[in-house]
């Protein structure tokens, strides 16, 4: 049902409304700042994104590529990374230092919002103290489609499940030759990570196993939907997984190992 039949039918309270449009608004704000400059802008090129997963530890560094990072990605010492993402403050707790101070290629820090709250949401004075950082709205907050959307720099990007999800939303707005994913094995918190947390093994027992085997699936569904959207929208881009585990056989997988 759309949002004018909603609020026709009094199913969505006017100050409902309010808010979701007050929402678009300050994406629009945003996201634009955030990501307009980049629309196309690797064009022919490769870009590689780095998610944190234990089969970096594997990774053959790939020649002349724009990189793009997340969380503790930034403690991966043999690459320099041209752009970090962080949404959840668990994900960077207790690497909140190394990413606030590292430089890489002139990294630029895109911090998301999700509205999630105390423990996850990542304090506004932490964006404050950032140098190069730039803020960006996600649909968590309205999920009003649960669509992805090609216009990243207008609209809030698609939460996913993990800010790898929104890495590779913005990877494909560069309109890259190939996108190769690395360490992104769908394996959550207690499936370990190539460099450890002080805090994952308390994240790891907050939750039950079957909370972490859902949380791989809807993982998986969630890189099963950006495929999709990349064959509509970038079929000229062709998507990689590097040493892959969780997503062997979605892409085309490059075993370095």
């Amino acid at each position: 049902m759309s949002l004018i039949k909603k609020v026709y039918n009094n199913v969505m309270p006017l100050g409902e409304l309010s808010k979701i449009v007050s929402r678009y608004q300050a994406t629009q704000y945003f996201n634009s700042r955030a990501f307009a400059e980049f629309k196309g802008a690797f064009t022919g090129r490769d870009v590689v994104i780095v998610a944190a997963g234990p089969s970096v530890n594997n990774f053959i560094p790939i020649e002349n590529a724009v990189y793009i990072g997340m969380n503790r990605s930034c403690m991966l010492k043999n690459v320099k990374f041209d752009f970090l993402f962080a949404i959840d403050l668990l994900g960077i707790s207790s690497f909140m230092d190394e990413f606030k101070n590292y430089v890489g290629n002139n990294c630029i820090k895109f911090i998301g919002e999700q509205q999630e709250g105390r423990g996850r949401d990542i304090p506004e004075s932490f964006f404050l103290s950032l140098k190069n950082a730039r803020k960006y709205k996600t649909d968590i907050f309205i999920d009003t489609y649960n669509k992805i959307p090609v216009d990243i720099d207008c609209l809030p990007l698609w939460n996913g499940n993990s800010v790898a999800h929104q890495a590779l939303q913005f990877a494909l707005f560069t309109n890259p030759k190939r996108i190769f994913l690395v360490g992104c094995d769908c394996s959550g918190i207690n499936g370990g990570h190539f460099v450890p947390g002080k805090n994952d093994e308390n994240m790891a027992k907050s939750f039950s196993d079957n909370f972490w085997k859902q949380n791989k699936e809807y993982l998986v569904q969630g890189w099963q939907k950006l495929k999709d959207f990349a064959e509509i929208y970038y079929p000229d881009t062709e998507i990689i997984s590097v040493n892959p585990v969780g997503l062997r056989g979605m892409f085309k997988d490059l075993d370095q190992k």
